[in-house]
């Protein structure tokens, strides 16, 4: 390990694992491969954060990761995936609206 790490509550490094300088590990995150300088990782695999920490947390977090944003990568991947299938459902009933055929008008 390099200066300034922050290794959060209860998160586990296996193995001959290299973290680099000024990495930080989430909180019950549980690391399997090399963290390189500057990251912050979260969850069980831990994972790089999609969003740069720096502008949200700067200098010393407690747990690790920067508070009030939700940083899991796979929380993050499912956020966008359940927004997807929202709009493929509104696109899908506006499919159907169209195909259904216009109302007969009765002759006299």
């Amino acid at each position: 390990m390099r200066d300034g790490v922050v290794i959060g509550s209860g998160a586990q490094v296996l193995g001959p694992i290299e973290v680099g300088a000024g990495a930080k590990i989430g909180a019950n995150s549980v690391v399997t491969k090399d963290v390189p300088s500057g990251a912050t990782v979260v969850g069980i695999p831990a994972r790089p954060v999609p969003i740069d920490t720096v502008h949200y947390s700067p200098g010393f977090v407690a747990y690790g990761t920067p508070c009030g944003e939700d940083c899991d990568p796979g929380r993050a991947r499912l956020n966008e995936l359940e927004d997807e299938i929202a709009e493929l459902r509104k696109e899908v009933a506006a499919l159907k609206a169209a195909r259904q055929p216009a109302p007969r008008a009765k002759s006299a």
